[in-house]
């Protein structure tokens, strides 16, 4: 965390009752795992370094505290990964929620990971039963236009998990943590339903991820370069921060 006073955790509690921010941006990741090449906590380092990015630039927002679990059970035939079950973190994100509401302060739910996603609408749900508002984001669902612009044709079988678009952003922020020599090549073997990121298929399922890809990754990361990284990684912060100002504009 390079601001610690931007970092709700970091404060105490009477410099939380006597600050500005209105609007905690609550990272939430996973622990899993992410191909041979990236380590298990990629989706909380980005979904992270989203929202430090996002908080520095815009007045009356705090990094809240980080979720580093998420629903990853479709990742659990990969030694590393570790997962909540979707009632956990269902129950976790609303008590989270319910606790910065109680200070006050309104909630963003800026997500990493694709497993995290319905879950997160149902936090939503039970948290809109007790008439308390949160709102959620997947920081890449931002991106696809970034991913075709550089990649035209590639772009669509690209991005999925631990993809040209992760390992990208990694290779950005924090290079010292990819294994460069055992970035995998080729493409993800084809099926239906297709599992990448950007898919249009109206069917949509959940399976182990043994089934889809044998080495955990979905997509090309031999495309990847740390400067298309930084072009996402700036789109990313650029669209969020654009998404907090509405969201403040009418409910912070």
């Amino acid at each position: 965390m390079s601001h610690p006073g931007s970092f709700l955790p970091g404060r105490t509690s009477r410099e939380v009752a006597d600050g500005e921010a209105r609007l905690a941006v609550v990272p939430v990741g996973a622990t899993e795992q992410h191909g041979p090449h990236l380590p298990l906590e990629t989706d909380t380092l980005l979904a992270t370094a989203v929202a430090e990015a996002v908080v520095a630039r815009t007045p009356r927002t705090t990094v809240g505290p980080v979720l580093a679990l998420g629903c990853s059970a479709h990742h659990l035939g990969f030694p590393g990964t570790v997962s909540l079950r979707p009632q956990t973190f269902v129950a976790t994100v609303v008590d989270v929620c319910r606790s910065l509401a109680a200070a006050g302060t309104a909630v963003l739910l800026l997500n990493g990971h694709g497993g995290n996603r319905a879950p997160l609408g149902v936090a939503l749900i039970e948290l809109a039963e007790e008439e308390l508002r949160a709102y959620s984001l997947t920081y890449w669902d931002l991106l696809e236009d970034v991913m075709t612009a550089a990649l035209g044709a590639e772009a669509p079988a690209a991005s999925g998990h631990a993809c040209a678009l992760e390992t990208s952003l990694m290779q950005h922020r924090h290079p010292d943590r990819v294994r460069t020599d055992l970035i995998p090549s080729g493409a993800t073997p084809q099926t239906w339903p297709d599992p990448h990121m950007f898919s249009t298929d109206a069917v949509q399922v959940v399976r182990p991820f043994e089934e889809v890809s044998p080495d955990g990754v979905i997509g090309r990361p031999s495309l990847a370069t740390p400067e298309l990284g930084r072009r996402l990684f700036d789109a990313a912060v650029e669209g969020c921060a654009r998404e907090v100002a509405r969201i403040m504009a009418v409910d912070a």
